[in-house]
Order: structure tokens, then C-alpha cells, then sequence
């Protein structure tokens, strides 16, 4: 793990997933259940970070602090790209520290999210 290391993850949202998180979070706001002129809802922000989460799993990354900025709408059907770009890397005695800079873009290479966030990283996984 090294400053400067980038990985990614993408994801194309569906009805579904947007029905599942509202059922984990109790969130049934009319965004997010009554349909656009498109047929489309619009999919929960911290379902857009969520992408991220993929990226974490990867790398058994253990959360710390996480700072997220929403700037675009997403709906059902768009596929979203989550870039973590890495920072900062301070060795300790069991794991990394790790500060990262998040990207999210649309297909259309919007961007519609930005964020940052630190955690840890275990050195030794058993």
C-alpha cells in the first residue's frame, strides 16, 4: 500500500437495490419510491458511498472516518464509478493507517460525488 495507489469499483443501480435500502434504513422518502417521468427513483446518497464498501472488503479496510460531498442526482439505471485514490499511509504496529480521497462519476463522467476518509488496514490477516 503506497500513496498515489488508485483502485476502483462500478455499480448500475436498480429499483431493487433502491427498495432494499430503504427497507435497511427506513428511508421510503417520495424520491426514492414514487417514479420520474422516466420510471426512474432516485437512489439514496449513502447507497452512492456505498460503492466504496466493495473497494474496503478488497482491501479489509476498517473504517475510521468518512466525509462525503453529494453533488449530482442518481437514478435507477446509472452506472456509477467509485475511484479511491490513497494519500497517506502511516505503518503502526499491526496495521496501516491509511487516508484516502474518494472519487464517484457517472457514465457520463460527472462527477456526483466526492468524499474522503482514514481507517485502517491489518498487516497481517489470519
Amino acid at each position: 500500500m503506497m500513496v498515489g495507489d488508485t483502485f476502483s469499483a462500478k455499480r448500475t443501480f436498480t429499483r431493487g437495490d433502491v427498495f432494499a435500502f430503504s427497507n435497511i434504513t427506513g428511508d421510503f422518502g417520495s424520491l426514492h419510491t414514487m417514479p420520474d417521468s422516466r420510471g426512474r427513483v432516485r437512489v439514496h446518497s449513502l447507497l452512492i458511498a456505498s460503492i466504496a464498501t466493495k473497494i474496503g472488503g478488497d482491501l479489509n479496510f476498517f473504517s475510521e472516518t468518512l466525509d462525503h460531498t453529494f453533488m449530482k442526482a442518481v437514478y435507477t439505471g446509472d452506472e456509477v464509478t467509485c475511484k479511491i485514490t490513497i494519500t497517506s499511509v502511516t505503518s503502526l504496529d499491526n496495521s496501516f493507517h491509511v487516508e484516502m480521497a474518494l472519487i464517484f462519476k457517472n457514465a457520463e463522467n460527472e462527477t456526483v460525488a466526492t468524499g474522503n476518509g482514514s481507517g485502517f488496514i491489518p498487516k497481517n490477516i489470519s
